[in-house]
């Protein structure tokens, strides 16, 4: 399966960005969507059939890039597919990470690698190196 992603407007796939923030992502209302889309870029997840399945936000933060946001829905193992094109995208920063609430997640991180750099309560910080 080829799955791609590509840069776009944040109202193209604002109903994926929407359906992340729920209890399960933030129990505590922590963040704010709208500020995290402006924060970044914004990229959709396009799979082989040329639907749009997903949707992430990336920001650069000196040597480490940073996934503020992502979600979305498909048949496939979508965390995975996004974890590979994500890291493409970081090949030139030394790290990749995000923050999330998912224990399931988390376990889908650290099998691709990601370490958990930061645990407080129920909110688990993970990044991977990408670069020496």
């Amino acid at each position: 399966m080829i799955v791609k992603s590509m840069l776009c407007n944040p109202s193209e796939v604002r109903h994926f960005l929407d359906e992340i923030k729920s209890t399960k992502t933030d129990k505590h209302n922590l963040f704010d969507l709208e500020d995290m889309i402006k924060q970044g870029q914004t990229y959709k997840v396009i799979a082989s059939s040329g639907e749009a399945v997903g949707a992430y936000v990336l920001a650069a933060y000196d040597a480490l890039l940073w996934v503020l946001a992502a979600g979305g829905r498909a048949a496939f193992d979508l965390s995975k597919a996004m974890f590979q094109l994500i890291e493409l995208q970081a090949k030139e920063f030394t790290y990749v990470g995000f923050r999330t609430e998912r224990p399931g997640l988390v376990k889908k991180a650290l099998k691709a690698g990601y370490e958990i750099t930061e645990k407080k309560h129920e909110v688990y910080f993970l990044r991977k190196r990408i670069q020496p």
